[in-house]
């Protein structure tokens, strides 16, 4: 082939540091445009980016020139800064160093989106920890609960 093409869906999702403050509802927006912003930037495609004040969830087309790990090393780290150069109330955030990724299918992406766009209704109802637990074993992801929630 002389031409190399992908179009890979991700669904990742990561949870703020325990002693980390959360993000505030008013910030929320902004942090989600700057995260789009830096996936842009590293030729990934977002499509949706939204949470609540402990955790995060982007769904986006994974670049062909780049890892996950890559990614989300790219997008943690990037907003940390951002987040903390915004004021005072975020000097102690930080994000936890491990996350959740899934592969999305073309089919599924606008329930996925619809999932990720409604993350404040769905958290009247359902914990983070819950949530997560859900994904994990929806995706068939092996995983030791001794250490899934610490930082």
């Amino acid at each position: 082939m002389s031409q190399s093409l992908s179009k890979i869906l991700v669904h990742a999702v990561w949870h703020i540091k325990t002693t980390s403050p959360e993000i505030e509802k008013e910030d929320r927006y902004d942090l989600y445009g700057y995260m789009f912003g830096v996936l842009e930037t590293i030729s990934c495609t977002p499509i949706c980016i939204n949470g609540v004040g402990n955790h995060v969830h982007l769904l986006f087309a994974l670049s062909k020139t780049h890892s996950i790990a890559t990614v989300v090393e790219k997008v943690k780290t990037s907003s940390n800064k951002w987040l903390k150069s915004r004021s005072k109330y975020y000097e102690d955030f930080s994000w936890q160093k491990g996350y959740g990724v899934f592969s999305v299918s073309e089919s599924v992406c606008p329930t996925a989106k619809r999932y990720i766009e409604r993350q404040e209704q769905h958290h009247a109802q359902i914990d983070f920890q819950d949530e997560y637990l859900q994904l994990l074993q929806k995706n068939n992801v092996p995983y030791d609960i001794n250490h899934l929630f610490h930082d």
